[in-house]
């Protein structure tokens, strides 16, 4: 069984590839924001909010879903943006600098804490239900 961790890094592995094609096949960006809205969502639901109230890992949730935040603002202004447009690719640039910037600080900062720290069967069953709740909304949207 998949813990939280494994599943977020998976989801996080996908966000990577869908980043490094949506920029030149701006066809995907539709995927891309799909999958980060899904993933921020749940992400929170069955992550972050787990650990907000941990002294040592706190602030770095509450960094992350504020970082949620400026991503989905980033998301919104492309997709409304004219993609043949000189200055998409610029932003586009921005967007995926900053979303590399943010996985790999949870990835550090976040995840191998929690690894350490919380109980396996929590870990699994936070796992579970993202895994279980993420497939559900990437089917409906």
């Amino acid at each position: 069984m998949m813990d939280i961790v494994d599943a977020l890094l998976k989801h996080h592995g996908e966000i990577r590839f869908l980043l490094q094609k949506a920029g030149h096949e701006k066809q995907r960006f539709g995927g891309l924001r799909k999958n980060l809205e899904v993933h921020h969502r749940n992400e929170e639901l069955y992550f972050l909010n787990h650990i907000l109230d941990k002294e040592e890992v706190g602030d770095a949730a509450a960094e992350a879903e504020e970082e949620h935040y400026v991503i989905s603002f980033m998301l919104a202004a492309l997709e409304n943006f004219p993609h043949d447009h000189k200055r998409w690719a610029v932003k586009y640039e921005i967007l995926e600098e900053f979303t590399e910037h943010h996985l790999k600080e949870e990835e550090e900062d976040i995840f191998r804490w929690v690894r350490k720290y919380l109980p396996r069967k929590d870990l699994e069953e936070l796992g579970r239900d993202y895994e279980m709740v993420k497939k559900r909304q990437m089917e409906a949207l």
